[in-house]
C-alpha cells in the first residue's frame, strides 16, 4: 500500500460537519484557538487533547485535520474505534505525513503489538519535525500503558483538556449547529430538547440531526409535539 493511498483510506473517516465554525467554544476558547492556529509553517507541534465522550475530542481533531487539510497538506486521521479491523502496521510511515491526528488512543491501552507500533511512530514523526495530535477521554497520566517509553512520550506532550459544557452554553452550541444546517429550531424548542432528553451534545446532536431528516422527509416544522413524535414523549 503506498503512502498516498494509505493516507486516502485513514481520512474516510472524517465528518465533513466536523468544523471549527460549527464548534461552540466556550469554555474552551483557549484549546480552539491552539489547534486552529497550526498552519502550513507549523513544525514539530505534538498535543495530546482529553475529555469525556461527547465532550468534543474527535470533532475538534478532525477540525484540525480539515484546517490544515484547506493549504493542501498532507494529513492523516485515524481513530482507534476502527482498530479490531486494522492492524499496528497501518502507522507505518506516517512520519511522510505534515500531520496526524490518532484519536481514541485509549482503545489500545495493554495491547502490545499497538503500543510498540505508536511508539515507533511517535519517535518517527518527531525526529521529522511533523505535528501530532493524540486523544483520549483520560489524562496522559491516568492512562495504563505497558511501555513505560511510551508513557513518558505521553507525559511529555502539550496536554490540552476539554471541559463539559452548562446548560446554556448547551443551548448556544444546538442553536449554533442548527444554524450552521439552515434548520429553523425554535427557542422553545431547543429548550425543550435540554429539559426532556439527554444533554450531553453527542445526543443532543444525534437528536436534532434525526429531527431535521425527519423534518426534511415530512416537511413540519420543529414543533415541541414534532419532537415528542420523533424522538418519544419523555
Amino acid at each position: 500500500m503506498t503512502t498516498s493511498n494509505k493516507q486516502y483510506i485513514l481520512n474516510l473517516s472524517l465528518r465533513d460537519d466536523a468544523t471549527f465554525a460549527n464548534f461552540h467554544p466556550a469554555t474552551n476558547q483557549n484549546v480552539v484557538k491552539i489547534l486552529s492556529q497550526l498552519n502550513a509553517q507549523s513544525n514539530g507541534q505534538f498535543f495530546y487533547l482529553y475529555g469525556q465522550s461527547g465532550f468534543g475530542c474527535s470533532h475538534l481533531s478532525m477540525a484540525t485535520c480539515h484546517n490544515l487539510g484547506n493549504y493542501g497538506l498532507p494529513i492523516t486521521y485515524l481513530s482507534f474505534r476502527d482498530y479490531p479491523n486494522l492492524t499496528p502496521a497501518i502507522l507505518d510511515n506516517l512520519e511522510q505525513m505534515f500531520f496526524v491526528c490518532l484519536d481514541d488512543l485509549d482503545l489500545i491501552t495493554g495491547q502490545p503489538a499497538w503500543e510498540e507500533a505508536l511508539l515507533h511512530c511517535f519517535n518517527k514523526t518527531h525526529d521529522a519535525g511533523k505535528n501530532l495530535l493524540l486523544t483520549a477521554k483520560t489524562a496522559p497520566t491516568e492512562l495504563k500503558f505497558l511501555l513505560p517509553d511510551l508513557q513518558s512520550r505521553l507525559n511529555s506532550m502539550l496536554t490540552l483538556q476539554l471541559q463539559n459544557l452548562d446548560d446554556a452554553e448547551k443551548f448556544a452550541a444546538l442553536n449554533l449547529r442548527a444554524t450552521n444546517r439552515s434548520l429553523d429550531l425554535p427557542i422553545e424548542t431547543s429548550r425543550y430538547l435540554l429539559q426532556h432528553y439527554q444533554r450531553d451534545l453527542k445526543t443532543l446532536f444525534a437528536n436534532l440531526d434525526q429531527l431535521a431528516q425527519a423534518a426534511l422527509h415530512t416537511q413540519h416544522a420543529l414543533t415541541i409535539p414534532f419532537v415528542k413524535k420523533i424522538l418519544g414523549n419523555n
